[in-house]
Order: C-alpha cells, then structure tokens, then sequence
C-alpha cells in the first residue's frame, strides 16, 4: 500500500468510529441519561388535553399574588407525566388537561392560606377556562370571592 492509500484508510476508519460513536450515543443516551437534548424517550405532546385552565390571584388592594404559593402555576412542557427535564414541578391542584370546579378551587386556596397562616381580608380567585367542551373553541372566566373564616383575623 502505498503512504497516501494507507493515510486515506486511516481517515476512512476514523470517520466510521466516529458514525458508529454518533450512532450508540442516539441509541443509548435517553435510556442511560434519560433526558437530555436533543436525545429523548418521550413522545411529545401526545397527551392532547381537550381543556386547560389558568389562575390569577388577587388579594383586598388588587395586588396580583404568587400563584405557586397557592398550587395554582400552570406546569406543562408538552410531555407525559413522569417523562420530561427531570425537573420536578412544584406540586399543584391539577394536571394540564384538568379542569377543577371552583368549588374545588376556592377551597384549595383557603386551606393553603389557613395552613400558612397567611392573613387576609379577601381572597379573588379568576379561573380562565379554554378548550373545547361540546363546542370548539370556547373560553370562560370564572370568579370568586374567598373572606377569612372565622377563625382567622383579616390584616387590616
């Protein structure tokens, strides 16, 4: 063989280890390491949920509160539950694709305040509800007024 044929089997071997490299690397890296771009096991936004609701918070002067304080943020990263960044979300009254009644909602966020001792004239809840119930598309607000039981002093 000559130098220039042996220099360009060299090269040709370098280039298929670093393919086959390329290749186990996809193949292994969302079953070892999980997630990690741009690798993943994950069928993305497969779960499409028919609804979803956000929330805003407000308090007697109107001041906008922290939503993840009440377990009221809106977690979704377009992944099945379980599956994802491996970040865990902090923890929340529903999933993406529920759609809590304000019932429900209004007393999540009154035993959050209770058990944090969080004192307060009143409490607005807003849920805003979009998706398709029956008929596409459609979107509503709901509203509540939550006052300090009576076992709690309201701030003043």
């Amino acid at each position: 063989m000559t130098e220039s044929k042996q220099h360009l089997s060299r090269k040709r071997r370098t280039e298929l280890v670093a393919v086959g490299a390329f290749i186990v690397v996809n193949l292994l890296a969302p079953v070892v390491v999980g997630e990690m771009y741009p690798f993943t096991i994950s069928p993305m936004f497969c779960d499409q949920p028919k609804q979803y609701c956000t929330y805003q918070l407000f308090d007697q002067d109107g001041k906008e509160l922290d939503l993840e304080a009440f377990g009221l943020h809106l977690v979704y990263d377009g992944n099945p539950p379980g599956l994802g960044m491996g970040i865990e979300a902090a923890p929340q009254l529903h999933g993406f694709g529920e759609v809590p009644e304000l019932d429900e909602v209004v007393a999540h966020v009154r035993k959050i305040a209770d058990e944090d001792g969080k004192s307060f004239r009143l409490i607005r809840v807003c849920q805003s509800v979009v998706g398709c119930n029956g008929t596409c598309p459609e979107a509503k607000v709901r509203e509540a007024i939550i006052e300090p039981t009576a076992n709690q002093q309201p701030t003043e």
